[in-house]
């Protein structure tokens, strides 16, 4: 009982805390509402393992720690693919700051002669 406990609040310490964060401002309604609703799988999980059981049966895949194991290997794949993309826009921007920068050094020492 107490790990149940535990598990809640860390998850919910978390998910506010993911909220509450004033970098993720920025961050896409979609990507919160996916947050959002794999906290609230989770404290159903933590509260009621067997549902894992009855949704895995239902799925056709065998045991809910299977199900489980599968969920969080989708969420892994998807949180990289995020962050490779991610990576290249930034590339993208940074190779146009550093194109802009060198146009105008290129400018302002041609004004200088």
């Amino acid at each position: 009982m107490i790990v149940k406990v535990l598990l809640i609040a860390a998850i919910t310490l978390l998910f506010i805390s993911f909220i509450n964060n004033h970098s993720t401002a920025k961050i896409r309604a979609s990507k919160k509402i996916a947050i959002g609703l794999l906290s609230i799988f989770a404290v159903v999980t933590v509260l009621l393992p067997s549902a894992t059981n009855y949704i895995a049966h239902c799925l056709g895949v065998g045991r809910g720690a299977d199900l489980l194991l599968y969920a969080v290997t989708v969420s892994f794949f998807a949180f990289v693919l995020n962050q490779y993309l991610r990576s290249k826009q930034d590339e993208q921007r940074l190779v146009k700051l550093a194109r802009k920068v060198a146009l105008l050094e290129a400018d302002l020492r041609s004004k200088k002669k």
